[in-house]
């Protein structure tokens, strides 16, 4: 707008000229990503609206901006409209249009008013003018790039605005009519003239204003309404007069039949009947109505009532026309009838404006903005601002890592995004194609559209007992069917019918919280896929006795009763309490989707009742990640798939998912808690057989345990055997606070059995356990000093502990060496207190060669990053790059691996970078994704970085990784070239920083032949792809990868 307040309209009225600082923005710099909203709310239809428009706003013209919008619309030929800048009749009447720019006088309601459309023209100027271009080049880093999920070029060439128009009722009464099928509408209408003497064909006809309605007569049939008669009560002028009683009309309407047997009326016709009985004024009214949505639309004031003809009785006076009638048969007119402006400011305000029906809000085209809302009933006003608020506010919002289908590209691979949104606490599961480019195309599916009504639902707890086969823990999740222990921690039926997801239970009706949708936000959960993969135990070598192998080959092949026959389905945990188990077929005609079932944990019911609460602050429910294995339990094969509760508990669930399908309250095997040394678990539990010949979850205990110790527990999937629970404590000094992370376990001779498991604590020390001998009382952790338990090592920069919170990777060991390859990362995550700068992190790769590594860092070789910044002059990719220091493994200083911390070499201050998720190893080189977090407003949570070095020495990559110059080609033209002590350097990237996405887990791999994508997604709600070299036909390099025939 202008940079100061006019002074024209200044009278004596005590209202003064406004003030505001000149030119000054609103938003303060720090918040440049803020999505600005305008919310239009219009208790009517616009009068005079043009007024001074052309000059207000500096670079925008709103009369040529209507003109594109009509063009765009395609608004050419005879409309309704009062004015179209030749005729100016103030008639409802078919005009040439051919510029919406020169309509004025709004149809049906207010022809007289000159209302115009300019307010689509500077709606639609949010897509083209730049309102805050000093923040473009943020904009363009941030949304700029089309191979990154959250690719917004509208974003980027101007500052972020929705616009979200919400139209009251209308001036005037609109009665629409049922006929044949359709509706013809009309509107009652009145104009008065100064003179006397004025005849239909005068000149100088102006509006008047409704003071009144009465309805004194309404018949139905059929649900319909058929006849009536409506009494208005008319003002001779527009405004600045008295506002009584000038003059009545009386309005009678009947539909076919009801007309009576000989109207002559046909069943797709009505007949209008206008009169007047009653007029006190000195000027000459006529009145009539507007009609639409017949075949001869347009407006008929056919009762003249001359000025001074006033009476309050028949019969009438002189000159006053007698009563009235036409019939109109349904149809479409010559003359169309535009839109309200409302309607068109909403679409051309976005480039997003019809993504959802509106009456059902699930995805898909409708036709009509989502952003206009029309409210005909005031009670409806609260709920229509209340959805725009929400939209207003929403973000989506991810921290979960991508779930795939596939490892390999094809033209069926999708990946699986779980997004939550902190607007109302509600979540969304996805499934999104990715094309031949690695492009991430629009969702196939989204989940939260599809939940079953609450009868409908499959939902099961758990009864508190022991699994058997037969039986099974189960119990249906209802009133009737769950404990009395949980009905009283429940409080009452009717928050259990709520978790469920009734809905007429919510507000306003009801008196518990209204959910925008019944899927719960899904944060720190990862999506789990599971299909037909195998695990290799009917192959060569497996520990498994021979009739088990055989078991095990019919059920990974038997296209009837095996893994091929059942669902492909993703598993997930969200904070509405439940496990989802979601079809992911590829797409929703084929049910993908569609929930399968849902567990609601026992260890979550005390909290559900929270969820109900209008004034509910959020809570972490069902937060941990899913993962399963297969299984022989009970003398058959089995799916198992093990739930933690991340953030929402302390407890391990164990479901048999053989069949989704056909769970049942059977299929519930176990809940696992312990109340002394289980804490909060942010990890995955792993299924595994091991050398006492039984089956296991195997799990780190997680944080804020009460013993506050570190402990790796095996719990025994079959809790019908009996067998005990095993723990194994590390070390602990009094009043330290500790916890195990996610177990890497590893097979080390290839039978499926397994005999090491590694993990790290948040003391920085890398466990490992020796779980080798056939008797679990001999199963320990594998070194000792001074006949303690002692770590393989500990990570640490001096006395600085470096809390390792991520899971480990196992890999193979240099050439000439025994053991095997560790690969950690340092750092913590886990809350707010969290955010800012810590002590250095770092990434790590060590040797176990079979004794401990004692010497700390002085052990291993260090790298370090020595250079941070723009690729290339012409390239401002912020790229980094790795020393490339030897490891020697042998000789006389010998190393047991390499480190490489976490610093930028551009300053000395420490910015907080970590590694928290897991490291992959790809064909010779360990990816580690860091993360940087922020709690300033528009760093979406922070950035990444995605780091690839060589795995056994950690220095960079001699051959380049990735693809900058989109050539498809992975050579010296991808290399960083920058200035190191005045010299030039070409060398490979060994880091690509992936700012505007926020924080990201590891990436999931899908492989394309000479390249592979690396698939994630951000804490800014975006799919993330980056294109990276391959190795067609490389050996697996990592000794967790899953076998698949």
């Amino acid at each position: 707008g202008k940079p100061s307040a006019s002074s024209t309209f200044d009278t004596t009225d005590y209202l003064p000229k406004a003030t505001w600082n000149s030119g000054s923005d609103p938003l303060p710099s720090t918040e440049w990503c803020a999505l600005s909203n305008t919310v239009v709310l219009s208790t009517g239809l616009g009068s005079f609206d043009d007024d001074e428009l052309t000059s207000d706003i500096s670079g925008v013209n709103p009369a040529t901006l209507t003109t594109d919008v009509g063009t765009l619309e395609g608004i050419v030929g005879s409309y309704l409209i009062g004015d179209n800048g030749v005729t100016a009749d103030n008639l409802c009447t078919g005009k040439s249009l051919a510029d919406l720019k020169n309509a004025k006088g709004l149809c049906p309601e207010q022809p007289s008013m000159k209302g115009t459309y300019y307010i689509a023209g500077l709606a639609y100027s949010n897509q083209t003018v730049d309102l805050r271009s000093a923040y473009a080049a943020l904009r363009a880093n941030r949304w700029g790039n089309p191979a990154k999920g959250n690719y917004k070029p509208d974003y980027v060439a101007r500052q972020p605005m929705a616009t979200y128009t919400v139209a009251l009722a209308e001036s005037l009464p609109k009665l629409e009519i049922p006929v044949a099928g359709g509706k013809i509408s009309f509107l009652p209408a009145c104009q008065a003239n100064s003179s006397a003497t004025a005849t239909a064909s005068s000149t100088g006809w102006r509006a008047c204003s409704l003071t009144d309605l009465k309805v004194l007569n309404l018949s139905m049939s059929g649900g319909n309404i058929v006849s009536g008669q409506l009494e208005m009560a008319w003002e001779d002028s527009t405004w600045g007069n008295d506002y009584d009683m000038d003059g009545k009309e009386l309005i009678d309407f009947c539909v076919g039949s009801a007309c009576g047997a000989t109207s002559g009326v046909g069943a797709n016709e009505i007949r209008i009947t206008a009169a007047t009985h009653y007029a006190n004024a000195g000027h000459t009214l006529r009145f009539g109505y507007t009609v639409t949505g017949s075949s001869a639309d347009g407006s008929y004031l056919d009762i003249l009532r001359p000025g001074g003809a006033n009476f309050t009785s028949l019969p009438l006076p002189a000159g006053v026309t007698p009563p009235t009638s036409r019939t109109f048969t349904l149809g479409t007119s010559v003359a169309k009838l535009l839109e309200n402006p409302l309607w068109y400011a909403a679409k051309y305000a976005r480039s997003d404006w019809d993504t959802k029906d509106n009456q059902t809000h699930a995805s898909g085209a409708d036709g009509v903005p989502d952003n206009y809302f029309k409210v005909t009933n005031p009670g409806s006003l609260s709920v229509a601002m209340g959805k725009v608020f929400e939209d207003a506010a929403k973000a989506d919002a991810s921290a979960s890592a991508i779930a795939t289908n596939s490892t390999r590209l094809d033209t069926d691979t999708h990946v699986y995004q779980a997004l939550f949104h902190t607007p109302g606490w509600y979540g969304e599961l996805k499934a999104v194609p990715l094309s031949s480019t690695g492009v991430a195309g629009t969702p196939s599916w989204e989940a939260s559209s599809q939940i079953p009504a609450a009868a409908s639902r499959k939902i099961k707890t758990w009864n508190g007992l022991a699994w058997n086969a037969a039986s099974g823990a189960g119990l249906n999740f209802d009133w009737a069917s769950i404990t009395s222990t949980q009905q009283t921690a429940l409080v009452s039926s009717n928050i259990l019918s709520y978790v469920r997801g009734d809905q007429s239970l919510e507000q306003p009706s009801g008196a518990f919280r209204k959910r925008t949708t019944l899927l719960g936000d899904i944060v720190n959960s990862d999506p789990h896929y599971v299909a037909v993969e195998s695990y290799g135990y009917d192959q060569p070598g497996s520990g498994l006795a021979a009739a088990e192998q055989t078991a095990y080959t019919t059920f990974r092949t038997d296209t009837t009763s095996g893994k091929p026959a059942r669902k492909k389905t993703l598993y997930v945990g969200a904070n509405d309490g439940m496990l989802h188990a979601i079809n992911a077929a590829n797409t929703s005609a084929l049910g993908g989707g569609a929930e399968l079932f849902t567990y609601v944990p026992n260890a979550v019911i005390p909290n559900l009742k929270n969820l109900a609460n209008p004034d509910y602050q959020h809570q972490y429910f069902v937060d941990g990640s899913p993962n399963s294995g297969d299984a022989y339990l009970g003398g058959a094969w089995k799916t198992v798939l093990l739930g933690t509760l991340g953030a929402g508990g302390k407890a391990v669930f164990a479901l048999d998912i053989t069949d989704p399908d056909l769970f049942d309250e059977t299929k519930v095997m176990w809940e696992f808690t312990d109340a002394t040394d289980l804490g909060n678990i942010m990890s995955r539990a792993f299924v595994a057989r091991m050398n006492d010949g039984n089956w296991y979850a195997v799990f780190g205990n997680g944080y804020n345990s009460t013993s506050k110790k570190a402990v790796l527990f095996m719990v025994p999937l079959d809790k019908s055997l009996g067998l005990p629970v095993v723990k194994i404590s590390a070390p602990w000094a009094t009043g330290h606070d500790n916890g195990l992370s996610e177990p890497a376990l590893l097979d080390e001779d290839g039978d499926r059995i397994i005999d090491t498991i590694y993990a790290g604590d948040l003391k920085g020390n890398v466990w490992k356990f020796d779980v080798s001998d056939n008797s679990t009382g001999n199963w320990d952790i594998a070194y000792q000093a001074s006949g303690n338990d002692a770590p393989l090592f500990k990570a640490a920069i001096g006395t600085t502990e470096q809390p390792i919170t991520g899971p480990l990777e196992i890999g193979a060991p240099p050439s000439g060496q025994s053991g095997f390859m560790i690969y950690f990362g340092t750092g913590k995550y886990l809350g707010n207190s969290d955010i800012g700068p810590t002590a250095t992190q770092t990434g790590y790769g060590i040797l176990d060669s079979g004794s401990r590594i004692t010497g700390g860092r002085s052990d291993l070789q260090g790298q370090s990053f020595v250079y941070e910044g723009a690729r290339s002059a012409s390239d401002p990719t912020q790229v980094r790059v790795v020393s490339n220091t030897t490891v020697a493994y042998t000789g006389g200083g010998a190393k047991k691996g390499w480190y490489l911390d976490l610093l930028s070499p551009n300053t000395p201050t420490n910015l907080g970078e970590r590694i928290v998720s897991v490291p992959l190893l790809r064909f010779g080189r360990v990816i580690f994704t860091s993360i940087v977090p922020s709690a300033a407003v528009c760093d979406q949570g922070g950035y990444s970085w995605l780091t690839e070095v060589n795995a056994l020495s950690g220095a960079r990559l001699d051959y380049s990784v990735f693809n900058y110059n989109n050539d498809t080609v992975f050579d010296s033209g991808d290399y960083a070239t920058y200035t190191s002590g005045g010299s030039t350097v070409s060398v490979p990237v060994s880091g690509n920083k992936l700012s505007g996405e926020g924080l990201l887990k590891s990436p999931t791999i899908i492989s394309a032949g000479e390249k592979e994508y690396k698939v994630g997604s951000g804490t800014a709600g975006g799919i993330v792809v980056v294109t990276e070299k391959g190795t067609p036909g490389a050996p697996r390099t990592s000794w967790r990868q899953l076998i698949t025939q």
